[in-house]
């Protein structure tokens, strides 16, 4: 099934524990499912996808992020759905997709949060579908800017 790409993202979200410091959140045994997705005349490109709730709260946190590694969150609803950094290891690029699949925001090379510090969070400017996380400094090597349209193909659920 190939559906217009549009991404909304809770990215790198941190747990705490009770005395306040962070902990890191187990992994449950989830299942990792893949889709794809891609800009106009490109190949695909796999991407993981947080389609639970648990994922989407961990997002790439904890995780050094590759180049060519993505992740998409795709969400029921179109909202302004913001992300922050908290416990990334690397910088990522930020894409914010609208329902036909057009990027509506993009937040390039956001730098990991440091400690101690406030942990700032980054929303869109209008409401996103989905939200795409790639390692800092792909989405221009990938040609996706705003008002690019991108494709993806997530499988139907088992």
């Amino acid at each position: 099934m190939v559906l217009p790409l549009a991404v909304s993202l809770l990215s790198c979200a941190s747990a705490g524990s009770s005395n306040g410091e962070e902990v890191a959140e187990p992994r449950e045994l989830e299942t990792v499912r893949y889709g794809y997705v891609r800009v106009e005349g490109r190949e695909w490109m796999a991407v993981e996808l947080a389609d639970t709730p648990v994922k989407r709260a961990r997002g790439f946190m904890f995780r050094r992020v590759e180049p060519g590694e993505a992740m998409l969150f795709p969400f029921a609803v179109s909202a302004l759905h913001s992300i922050w950094m908290k416990n990334c290891l690397v910088p990522l690029d930020v894409i914010w997709i609208g329902e036909d699949g057009t990027v509506v925001h993009i937040e390039e090379n956001l730098p990991i949060c440091e400690p101690d510090r406030p942990c700032p969070g980054y929303r869109p400017l209008q409401k996103a579908r989905f939200v795409l996380e790639l390692a800092a400094h792909q989405a221009r090597r990938q040609g996706i800017e705003l008002g690019t349209h991108l494709e993806m193909e997530i499988p139907e659920d088992n």
